[in-house]
């Protein structure tokens, strides 16, 4: 069924499982007016062991103000452990679909997140966490930022959010196998952090640069990128690396006349790649 809250459902206890009866069978739906989280963590103890399963999240965003689907952000040393998030549909928050801060061990698989007016996905601080197989489509912001450590995102449809698509900037993240296409920035955004990799993904259609590497040490591999810059054609690239140590190796580029390089780079290495 349906079940209408006007607080916050709070996993303020470890080895929690909430557990619908499926995405399209129940549905947790935030009451008008009532500007709350549908389910958070703002506790000072750590919490270790819960997860999410098999239920949809309505944040029913034009009747409120503020509002995430699901708000993770301990306070003062606690710690957010090993949450495990599957099946479960975040749709029209205020705010973000899903956000986490300071965390470890996150696992998101099959989580659907749209129409939401922030990101479909934010962690910051949240280290070790896989976003996986999911649809992350029509959102106000990016469809996934990763600002932390060792993030993984892999298998994902990541389209038609005004922001970038995937904005990875923490160390070590991973951008494998996703298939990302019309948003409204680049497709693929990594930024600030060295030892990032985005490899083997579809990149097309989106507003501007297929990928946007804003960092050095990165490994951009195995990707087919084409048709971007729909924006303004002929002003952004399918690859675009102005800094030093980017390793561009083996990548699939086809402009279709939109592009305006198929590889623009300063000092990175260019090895391999085709270009049509």
């Amino acid at each position: 069924g349906v079940f209408k809250i006007s607080s916050a459902i709070k996993l303020d206890k470890s080895n929690v499982t909430i557990r619908g009866a499926g995405l399209d069978a129940t549905t947790i739906y935030i009451d008008n007016n009532a500007n709350v989280n549908a389910i958070e963590y703002k506790g000072s103890v750590d919490i270790i062991f819960n997860s999410l399963q098999s239920f949809s999240i309505d944040g029913n965003r034009t009747h409120n103000t503020s509002g995430y689907g699901v708000y993770i952000s301990p306070t003062g040393t606690a710690h957010f452990w090993d949450f495990y998030v599957r099946d479960v549909w975040a749709k029209n928050a205020a705010n973000d679909g899903f956000f986490s801060y300071d965390g470890h061990g996150f696992v998101l698989d099959h989580f659907l997140s749209e129409y939401n007016n922030g990101d479909g996905i934010r962690v910051n601080g949240t280290d070790e966490i896989e976003i996986q197989n999911g649809t992350i489509k029509l959102n106000g912001g990016n469809g996934i930022t990763c600002a932390n450590n060792s993030c993984l995102v892999q298998g994902n449809e990541v389209s038609d959010n005004l922001g970038h698509g995937i904005e990875m900037s923490g160390v070590s993240g991973n951008a494998i196998n996703n298939v990302v296409y019309l948003n409204g920035l680049s497709g693929i955004h990594v930024t600030r952090q060295p030892y990032m990799k985005v490899l083997n993904n579809i990149i097309k259609t989106n507003m501007q640069h297929g990928i946007l590497v804003d960092t050095s040490d990165a490994m951009i591999s195995g990707n087919s990128v084409f048709e971007n810059s729909q924006q303004t054609p002929n002003t952004y690239d399918e690859i675009y690396a102005p800094h030093e140590r980017v390793n561009i190796t083996n990548n699939t580029i086809d402009g279709k006349s939109h592009s305006r390089y198929g590889i623009n780079f300063g000092a990175a290495w260019a090895v391999g790649n085709v270009s049509t």
